[in-house]
């Protein structure tokens, strides 16, 4: 969690408020078999813990990539209130 707490102080906007959209590209750093929908608390839970949010139930939309290895494995997130998804989706084609 401390981790995750240091890696968003850049991108942090001191709890972001209202409905969230989430976008997560999740980058496993091998091909053994993993189901993304297991990782997807864990990530929120420490993302509210690092206080990206107040609480992950704020997020009432997400999209979920698996993305090619890295080592060490990853995930990427965006986040934005859920009334700005519609703009993510039409300027951010190659993520599809």
């Amino acid at each position: 969690m401390n981790t995750v707490r240091l890696m968003t102080i850049p991108f942090r906007r001191l709890f972001w408020e209202g409905r969230l959209f989430e976008h997560v590209q999740f980058h496993a750093p091998d091909d053994k078999a993993r189901d993304l929908d297991n990782y997807v608390k864990i990530l929120n839970d420490a993302l509210e813990s690092a206080q990206v949010f107040q609480n992950d139930s704020q997020v009432d939309s997400m999209h979920l990539d698996r993305k090619e290895i890295r080592d060490p494995g990853c995930a990427i997130v965006r986040i934005m209130e859920l009334k700005d998804k519609e703009w993510y989706f039409q300027n951010n084609c190659e993520s599809w």
